[in-house]
């Protein structure tokens, strides 16, 4: 089933809002600041600095864990009515066929359970529930759906959705995705595991954050709202190795695995020549596996491939990632900056996650 992109939305540290957000990325904008609040223990000399990060400043300060990560799906949320075709917050008929499906980053190992269905269903009601009452839309409840898959959650939430739409629960899916790397702790735990970008870790990440979502809709539901889409969905897999892709040596085996099955879904046969959009952020071991990958797929990817990391702009956004790299993909072919008529997104998070999606043009 082809899923068309009807909506985007989007908050970030270069926009409050898809467009700007958009047109900052592809200026090659960039807002990083000192976190005054954070310090790095420099050796030579040894002098403590505040840690440079990319935070929304004046929109997320004090909000913590999942209230943070509710603010930012708001916003992106409320983009999404702004931007795209969704009737008014009050059209019930709408919104009792609508779905959402919403991606979160990686739980912290000691906050689990060991019930997978439990801690998920928990956090339903602290982040999915508060989230439809904040936006003020009747999604009902059981049209939703949770999952964290790290940096591969937007594109695991697609291949959600698209269940749900093949069994006829709903006419359309909302996916939203949003992530915060700046809470302390987990700023603590990338520190502590040398992951976090300074003077003496040039190859890290800087922590960022933000959320994206966008709107799903069959050919069917297209037609009944005669609305044009801003992009197709022609493929999207997702798979999960059960080996930790940051510290096991890195091959590029998931992510090759996961893009052959996606160009096959979409039959693609000759060589993909679009924009390739990727989660590189700095770290040696995630830019290892893209690089086998494109080894391992060099009779299927086009050397002329043009790589493109919303990193650069926005640092790692994590679970957020994906659906940030979507709406510029989208954003891309609306304001006729992109190369070629399709785009690919990869993705791999650490805990072994890995998911590809093929985007399409929709020709005016």
């Amino acid at each position: 089933m082809e899923l068309a992109v009807t909506g985007l939305g989007m908050v970030s540290s270069v926009g409050l809002g898809v467009v700007p957000a958009c047109a900052a990325i592809r200026a090659g904008i960039v807002r990083p600041q000192p976190l005054r609040s954070f310090q790095v223990l420099e050796s030579e000399p040894v002098e403590s600095l505040p840690l440079v990060a990319h935070p929304i400043e004046g929109y997320t300060e004090g909000f913590l864990a999942v209230g943070r990560w509710l603010r930012l799906a708001a916003g992106a949320f409320d983009d999404l009515l702004t931007y795209g075709t969704p009737p008014g917050r009050s059209s019930t008929a709408f919104w009792r066929q609508t779905g959402l499906v919403a991606a979160l980053p990686f739980p912290d190992e000691e906050s689990l359970s060991g019930h997978l269905q439990r801690d998920l269903e928990l956090l339903r009601k602290a982040y999915v529930l508060p989230l439809l009452r904040i936006v003020g839309v009747p999604i009902s409840p059981e049209h939703t759906q949770l999952l964290w898959s790290g940096h591969a959650g937007a594109l695991d939430a697609v291949c959600h959705a698209q269940r749900m739409l093949e069994a006829g629960r709903v006419e359309r899916v909302v996916v939203i995705a949003a992530d915060s790397y700046l809470d302390e702790r987990t700023l603590e735990e990338l520190l502590d595991q040398r992951r976090l970008k300074s003077p003496s870790v040039p190859c890290g990440l800087m922590p960022g954050e933000a959320a994206a979502c966008f709107l799903l809709e069959t050919r069917r539901s297209l037609r009944a709202r005669q609305v044009r889409p801003e992009a197709i969905i022609r493929g999207a897999v997702t798979a999960r190795n059960e080996r930790s892709s940051m510290t096991d040596p890195p091959t590029g085996e998931l992510l090759a695995q996961v893009t052959q099955q996606t160009l096959d879904m979409a039959g693609l046969t000759s060589p993909f020549s679009g924009d390739l959009h990727t989660d590189l952020n700095g770290e040696n071991w995630r830019a290892s596996h893209v690089a086998y990958a494109r080894v391992r797929l060099s009779e299927r990817l086009s050397p002329d491939v043009r790589l493109r990391t919303t990193a650069l702009s926005l640092g790692d956004v994590g679970a957020a990632s994906g659906a940030v790299s979507l709406c510029v993909a989208c954003r891309a072919w609306r304001r006729g900056y992109s190369l070629t008529d399709t785009s690919l997104i990869l993705m791999l998070s650490e805990r072994g996650h890995g998911g590809a999606l093929l985007l399409e043009k929709v020709w005016s």
